[in-house]
């Protein structure tokens, strides 16, 4: 399951992220809007870290192997567990796949970063302590935007132009 994450891995640039984020995105599983992962937090706070592991790893391809934030979850309930060992592969994957997102941009409308599902604007803006004020979607030089405003620190965009893409696919087809 993890092969898939091994060149970008061994050589953390841009190309890999993006080559490897490219052969996620043209799976016909894939789905951007996949929601599977949403009873974790539950679990979480109910202490069943074991349900957390089996939640998330069922889950977790293809649609949440991109995201930094079902990998952190995922080592914390590792750690819980006391299975440290893959509690530290998973961090060390979130923070590559954070790295990977931040090397596609730098946050600017003409420089956004590039997402593979809307979760993981949230999971960036929680790894870098950013507070949520508010969201707006805006079309720039013919790609999809999210624009999030974050309280005293501007605004981060997010190009969402490849999930937008595989929306309409999905309804139409």
């Amino acid at each position: 399951m993890y092969g898939e994450l091994a060149p970008f891995i061994e050589n953390p640039v841009l190309e890999e992220f993006l080559k490897l984020r490219a052969s996620i995105l043209i799976r016909p599983d894939f789905n951007p809007d996949a929601n599977e992962l949403e009873s974790v937090d539950e679990l979480v706070e109910a202490g069943e870290f074991g349900e957390v592991i089996e939640t998330i790893r069922a889950a977790i391809w293809p649609n949440f192997l991109l995201s930094p934030g079902a990998h952190v979850q995922l080592g914390f309930a590792l750690q819980k567990e006391e299975r440290e060992r893959e509690a530290n592969v998973e961090r060390a994957i979130a923070a590559l796949l954070m790295r990977g997102i931040e090397l596609t941009g730098d946050g600017s409308e003409s420089s956004p970063f590039l997402v593979s599902r809307t979760s993981d604007e949230y999971d960036y803006l929680f790894a870098k302590q950013l507070e949520f004020a508010s969201y707006t979607e805006v079309e720039s030089e013919g790609r999809q935007l999210d624009c999030i405003l974050v309280r005293d620190k501007g605004t981060v965009f997010f190009d969402v132009t490849d999930i937008c893409r595989i929306r309409r696919a999905r309804s139409s087809g």
